[in-house]
């Protein structure tokens, strides 16, 4: 939920038509809880058919690959560079010199 939190903060910076009333918060917050609910469906309606079969946990490992795989393309289309600050400038520069000395 969070990477979505930070999606709509950078979208509202372009599109000031989200400011108004919720800023989108609620339908994004609606959006990511019914497609939650439908992999939790999906998962307990299909897992037990698919392990009953010979080659069953062999299938789910290869499907969950398959939809890692397939999901990381969105996921870097949508999140972008990454800043040195780090999203929201929350990453916090550290010395390096410190840090070789304490290892």
């Amino acid at each position: 939920m969070a990477e979505i939190v930070y999606t709509l903060q950078s979208k509202q910076d372009r599109y000031p038509v989200l400011r108004r009333n919720s800023g989108g918060y609620g339908l994004a917050y609606g959006i990511f809880m019914t497609v939650f609910s439908l992999g939790c469906v999906s998962a307990s309606a299909g897992s037990p058919p698919m392990l009953g079969l010979k080659n069953g946990w062999n299938m789910v490992m290869y499907s969950l690959a398959g939809i890692c795989l397939i999901t990381s393309f969105p996921i870097a289309l949508w999140t972008g560079r990454k800043s040195p600050g780090g999203r929201c400038g929350m990453r916090k520069p550290r010395d390096v010199e410190l840090e070789a000395i304490s290892l």
